[in-house]
């Protein structure tokens, strides 16, 4: 149904294949490696039932822009207020330099290994999708962005460029005339 040529079409299908698969695994793991790495602070910060926070911490991975935060900054606030004031410290500073970074290197490695997909792309992919599909969005709006991105620089390759070509050439063959 797609009006491509056949080559055209198997790469596109190979491209969509890759996006969806990339997503797929990709978002989970990044969820799990950033709850992992927060479980650890959290256990050598001394916050009561650091496994309970680490899932927590996992799911929250999934809110665009504040993410982890929305765990490990109030329970670092909450253990100040209970009198672990070092501890607090220790997990505000440890969740600023390792598990905010976590998110951006993880991210990065992943997006770029699976399905050479820039993370902006899948950043506001689930910007988008959270707002426009709900939960379902966390998955959706990544691989919506990434197959508009992919058909965007499809249309730019095979229209744009090679009518540019096309007068390129027109030019070059009208001036060889004169």
């Amino acid at each position: 149904f797609i009006p491509f040529n056949r080559t055209v079409t198997q790469e596109f299908t190979r491209e969509v294949v890759m996006i969806v698969r990339s997503n797929a695994i990709g978002i989970p793991l990044l969820a799990v490696i950033q709850g992992a790495v927060a479980l650890v602070g959290y256990w050598l910060c001394g916050v009561p039932w650091a496994l309970f926070w680490g899932v927590v911490t996992c799911v929250a991975t999934i809110v665009p822009l504040l993410g982890t935060a929305l765990v490990w900054l109030p329970l670092a606030a909450y253990l100040g207020l209970i009198g672990h004031r070092r501890g607090a410290v220790r997990l505000l500073a440890y969740g600023v330099v390792v598990i905010t970074q976590v998110d951006n290197l993880a991210r990065f490695v992943l997006q770029k290994r699976m399905a050479d997909t820039h993370p902006l792309v899948t950043t506001f992919g689930v910007i988008i999708g959270l707002s426009l599909f709900g939960f379902m969005g966390v998955i959706l709006g990544p691989v919506l962005s990434s197959i508009f991105n992919f058909c965007a620089a499809l249309f730019k390759r095979r229209y744009i460029d090679e009518a540019q070509l096309n007068d390129v050439l027109t030019l070059a063959l009208i001036h060889l005339s004169a």
